[in-house]
């Protein structure tokens, strides 16, 4: 083997090496944005249930409104 055929299979090596390692990164931190995700809709799960109360809560408000506003 020449110099030229040895640089170019070191040079194919890096590249095939530099991919794996971004895959391997990406799939490292996918599960970190899966995680953060999940927490996050998590969280809106939880503020949708209080704005479901909040809703409830101003419609008996209103619903008080109008009967006062009846008896008068």
């Amino acid at each position: 083997m020449d110099i030229n055929a040895i640089l170019e299979l070191a040079k194919q090596s890096a590249v095939v090496a530099g991919f794996f390692y971004l895959l391997f990164y990406l799939i490292k931190n996918m599960e970190k944005i899966t995680e953060n995700l999940s927490l996050f809709g998590g969280s809106l799960n939880k503020m949708a249930e209080t704005m479901l109360k909040l809703d409830m809560r101003m419609e008996v408000i209103e619903s008080r409104l109008r009967c006062l506003e009846e008896k008068i």
